[in-house]
């Protein structure tokens, strides 16, 4: 029986944890089984190379190494540096190293967060733009509804769609999209709140005690009994218990996140030696700009000179990473709520011992030959950088270092959180989606990267996946004739597929196949889905492959 809004919010203040209307009226008429669908998203699009962007899936795949700023495999002595691309062989693909790298918690390799997963490349964004393509992310229709809004508007779960935002763009961004046919509002969490305090502290509840506010409800509606011990639930719930379960998860996390910075220097990717750069040591035949010279130990307007650059992930922080997982446990949990998004803050607090900046370089003449000097040797200092995700200005040594170890991370903790969906039953009905705007299209000097929106990946992660599968399909070597036009090689570029009628993969068919997925009406009624099910498990339709570019 449906009631208007008008009456029902007489007897419950509006609030995080009480139930609109269309929630009620939804959980009455539907026998709908919902999925869990936890997006995972690392606004500013880090370089994906080192972690589940596959550039060479095949053998036979073609593949065009121009640029060493795409690797996986880099060393330093400070004067000469080594950068190749090297894979492992895992599952029929050929994947980044740093898949052969050991879990802590699991004591697996990291490739086992993928044996259930689907990776879908070369998917090209149109326009570039972070805010304009993150949004994108939820909301195939500009200004229209999103896919966490409809889940929201389809769940009937207390709470609407929880977002963890990033504090430099919190709304304008995939969060920022939030749309809902029936006008509800996700939960928001800021990056300097405490999250506990923000969802079951702060938030308005229903005042009522239980048992009289059923009999009422009950008595002037008829609500079914289901619905009745959903509401019992939230007014029952131990605010105690859930912060003594929360701080447990969060110390869990927390834990392993501090694991994990012990284990950096084990790390088969960090088993060769990277120093900074070497003042009046490397000789070049002619002057050339200074950025060219030290690009890759450059850093926002720094050069970094340490000799070992491993130390400086001795104070690495991977702000509210914890809080997020942890957060996402406690609500899935306790079934509040089915619909997340994580938009993940970079690593800060990288302490580097010596720094100069880079103006304060210059070339100097040294045996008939010009070397890099100082302008004032006084000018050296210790700082900490905080990393971003959009690496413009930060060189290959430094997005080697910091992009590789912010990726153990994050696999470490999906495995924590794969564990708890196991022992919840819960992971083959929920869908971990890692996501970014773009790929990035590397700078020749190696000082930085820029925008690929034209290439995208999305990797899902769930039980509804049988085995670890690739689609999509991307150009080997991007020409003057693309707008991005810099002949970098292979770098994720998206080409078109046969069989969507010789057209790239559109976003818009991404979010149709999360669609299918979830079971929930797709996006789009004109873009095809990506997938078909097979024996209950859900497989590409197409196969990925390397595209010549002509």
């Amino acid at each position: 029986m449906k009631i208007s809004r008008r009456a029902f919010n007489k007897l419950i203040p509006t609030g995080y944890l009480a139930l609109s209307t269309n929630q009620l009226s939804y959980a009455l008429e539907n026998s709908h089984q919902e999925m869990n669908y936890i997006q995972i998203n690392m606004f500013g699009s880090p370089s994906r190379w080192y972690f589940d962007s596959i550039l060479k899936p095949y053998d036979e795949s073609p593949f065009v190494s121009k640029n060493k700023m795409i690797t996986t495999s880099f060393s330093s002595d400070g004067i000469n540096f080594k950068s190749e691309y090297k894979t492992i062989k895992y599952k029929g693909l050929n994947v980044p190293r740093l898949w052969n790298e050991k879990l802590i918690s699991s004591k697996e390799k990291l490739s086992s967060i993928f044996d259930q997963a689907l990776i879908v490349r070369g998917c090209d964004m149109i326009l570039d733009g972070h805010e304009n393509i993150s949004r994108k992310l939820v909301t195939p229709f500009q200004g229209g509804e999103s896919l966490t809004g409809r889940l929201t508007d389809l769940s009937n779960t207390p709470l609407p769609t929880v977002q963890f935002l990033q504090e430099s763009s919190p709304l304008s961004s995939t969060p920022g999209a939030f749309s809902s046919k029936q006008n509800k509002a996700a939960i928001n969490l800021f990056e300097n709140q405490d999250y506990f305090e923000a969802i079951f502290i702060d938030s308005p509840k229903i005042q009522d005690k239980p048992k009289q506010f059923i009999k009422r409800i009950n008595k002037m509606f008829g609500i079914t009994e289901l619905t009745l011990n959903r509401l019992s639930k939230l007014n029952q719930l131990d605010i105690q218990a859930l912060k003594k379960n929360y701080e447990k998860k969060l110390n869990s996390y927390n834990d392993l996140i501090a694991k994990c910075r012990h284990n950096f220097k084990n790390l088969l990717v960090f088993s060769n030696p990277i120093s900074g750069y070497k003042i009046n040591k490397k000789e070049y035949d002619s002057t050339e700009i200074i950025l060219n010279a030290v690009g890759p130990y450059h850093s926002d307007g720094k050069v970094i000179l340490d000799n070992d650059l491993l130390t400086a992930l001795d104070t690495i922080v991977f702000p509210r990473l914890a809080d997020q997982f942890a957060m996402t446990e406690l609500l899935m949990e306790n079934k509040l709520t089915k619909s997340f998004v994580l938009m993940l803050l970079p690593p800060e607090e990288i302490l580097f011992k010596k720094i100069t900046n880079l103006d304060n370089l210059q070339f100097k003449s040294q045996n008939s030959k010009n070397v890099v000097g100082l302008r004032d040797p006084s000018l050296i200092f210790e700082e900490s950088i905080n990393f971003t995700f959009d690496t413009h200005d930060h060189g290959l040594a430094l997005e080697y270092l910091i992009n590789n170890a912010f990726f153990y991370t994050l696999a470490n903790c999906i495995d924590q959180f794969r564990a708890f969906l196991k022992d919840n039953n819960s992971f083959d009905q929920s869908l971990i989606h890692i996501v970014s705007e773009f790929e990035r299209t590397p700078k020749y000097n190696l000082a930085g990267s820029d925008h690929g929106f034209q290439g995208h990946t999305s990797t899902f992660i769930g039980g509804m996946f049988k085995d670890l599968s690739l689609t999509g399909n991307i150009v080997t070597n991007s020409r003057s004739k693309h707008v991005l036009n810099n002949d970098n090689g292979t770098w994720g570029m998206a080409s078109p597929i046969k069989g969507l009628g010789n057209r790239t993969i559109s976003y818009r068919n991404v979010l149709n196949s999360i669609c299918d997925i979830l079971k929930v009406p797709r996006m789009s009624k004109t873009d095809a889905s990506l997938i078909f099910k097979e024996k209950n498990y859900w497989k590409p339709i197409f196969k990925a492959e390397n595209i010549a570019d002509g």
